[in-house]
């Protein structure tokens, strides 16, 4: 007999789709937070904020790969994929540019990912 796997029927559940949601609103924030940032700087300091230009473009990746991943887990049957810790870890790290959301976001996707019901999800989904 063909059985399908345990989350193929289930309902995806509520942590991960916090996660998700999470994570896009993190990406999204670590998009447009350098952004801002690079131009308070640029026209405060008569444009010599664009030396640290290459402070502001590690978030904006940052943002990239968490929208990427939240388009992943967010439709209903999620495509497989892992947890992504470091994704989480990184978003703890851009603390440094000063984005309290997406800190916000990283920690609590950690403590969302050691969930049973969550680690258990993804095992079955992948």
């Amino acid at each position: 007999m063909n059985e399908l796997p345990a989350s193929a029927g289930a309902p995806k559940p509520g942590k991960v789709q916090t996660i998700a949601v999470l994570t896009l609103i993190s990406g999204i924030t670590n998009i447009l937070w350098p952004i801002i940032l690079y131009t308070i700087t640029g026209l405060a300091t008569i444009f010599v904020g664009c030396l640290f230009l290459p402070f502001f473009m590690p978030p904006i990746v940052l943002g990239v790969f968490e929208i990427i991943y939240a388009a992943k887990i967010l439709p209903d049957p999620i495509r497989p994929v892992k947890p992504s810790q470091a994704i989480a870890i990184l978003e703890i790290i851009s603390l440094l540019t000063g984005n309290l959301v997406s800190a916000a976001a990283g920690i609590v996707a950690l403590l969302l990912y050691n969930d049973p019901e969550v680690r258990d999800f993804f095992e079955h989904s992948g």
